[in-house]
């Protein structure tokens, strides 16, 4: 209220329309025929050539059409924001269903072994996502100072040490690394401190698989087992009888692949295995190894070059050679910067062209 005691006032502002991406310029044409025809592909771009806008074209083509798609990207922030740019483009085509088409891989991993683990004979309880926090509680209460020689026991009992233990189960998580893997590479490599860190990651292993012992206890995971438990529910989908049909899309698409982790990759080369009935997910992934921003979580920008020959995807490699944002003085900055990185794969998406400027023409996104 004013100070005069009068109400304030409060405008409510329509939102604003979300504009659709640009038309795909021919290398994007190119990719929209070839995922069409039912191709794995592994879509290269640099900034700026319309790798997102292109994503989302292939996740609304999808739907219209009548086939169940998912769009996926590496962190919640940009899932967020693909989701409300798909929502508004979906609606502009009529699907107005309310279906979330745009997940993160743990998200999407977490509806998958839901669903095997409370949909068949025998039920067992939904998992749970370890929130940050949580994971750091959890590890408080396991850790004694006493079994890590050699470290002074209030550092053992800090956060920070904490956070670095995490991120080494996240990382040993998303290689499939066992606790015994661990303690040998401890050896070979002469880092002491793996050692006790593997009994540690032999206990933080066991809290999400179920036993006869824990059978009623809710399974609570990280987001790199979260994807592992996933790939092994889908791979035992008939043999748990679960009730309902593998929830395997016809199309994933992955946008910012470069940032995505191994178990991602294993989830992706899980669901474009052909189930009983012989159904399979096609997948498109999209990226710029050059833009890597997330390996200091686990992103893998050398995905996008297993994704061709060595993740199960056998995927078809094309490329988006126009630049459409940015200018040519931004160009010379790019291709300097680039230049100074070593090569992930190929580098022949580096050097875009750019088109001349048209009066009223739009820059699409990338």
């Amino acid at each position: 209220m004013h100070d005069d005691g009068a109400p304030n006032r409060v405008q409510l502002l329509p939102a604003r329309t979300a504009e659709p991406p640009p038309a795909p310029d021919a290398s994007g044409r190119a990719v929209l025929d070839a995922a069409a025809a039912g191709a794995n592909l592994v879509v290269l771009g640099a900034p700026g050539t319309g790798k997102t806008s292109l994503a989302l074209h292939l996740l609304v083509d999808a739907v219209a059409s009548g086939r169940d798609a998912l769009l996926l990207a590496p962190t919640r922030a940009r899932a967020d924001m693909l989701r409300r740019r798909s929502a508004h483009l979906l609606g502009e085509a009529g699907v107005r269903d309310g279906a979330v088409r745009v997940r993160t891989p743990a998200g999407y991993a977490l509806t998958v072994l839901r669903t095997s683990l409370t949909r068949r004979p025998d039920p067992l309880p939904a998992p749970v996502l370890l929130a940050g926090a949580e994971e750091d509680a959890a590890l408080a209460a396991l850790i004694v100072p006493e079994q890590w020689p050699g470290l002074p026991a209030s550092a053992v009992a800090s956060r920070a040490f904490r956070t670095e233990l995490r991120n080494l189960l996240a990382r040993a998580g998303e290689l499939g690394l066992s606790a015994d893997d661990l303690a040998e590479l401890g050896r070979v490599l002469s880092v002491p401190v793996w050692g006790p860190a593997s009994a540690l990651l032999r206990i933080w292993d066991a809290q999400g698989r179920p036993s006869a012992e824990r059978r009623s206890q809710t399974r609570r995971m990280d987001a790199a087992r979260l994807q592992n438990r996933a790939v092994e529910a889908l791979g035992s989908w008939e043999a748990d009888r679960v009730a309902e049909r593998r929830p395997v899309p016809d199309l994933v698409v992955v946008d910012d692949y470069q940032d995505c982790t191994a178990a991602t990759a294993r989830l992706l080369a899980a669901l474009a295995m052909p189930d009983a009935d012989g159904h399979r997910a096609q997948a498109v992934v999209l990226g710029d190894p050059d833009v890597a921003v997330e390996t200091f979580r686990g992103g893998a920008p050398s995905l996008l070059v297993e994704a061709e020959d060595r993740s199960g995807l056998n995927a078809s490699r094309l490329l988006l050679r126009t630049a459409h944002r940015g200018t040519r003085a931004l160009d010379a900055v790019w291709w300097d910067q680039a230049g100074r990185l070593p090569v992930t794969g190929s580098a022949a998406h580096r050097r875009p062209v750019r088109p001349a400027p048209s009066r009223g023409a739009r820059p699409p996104g990338a």
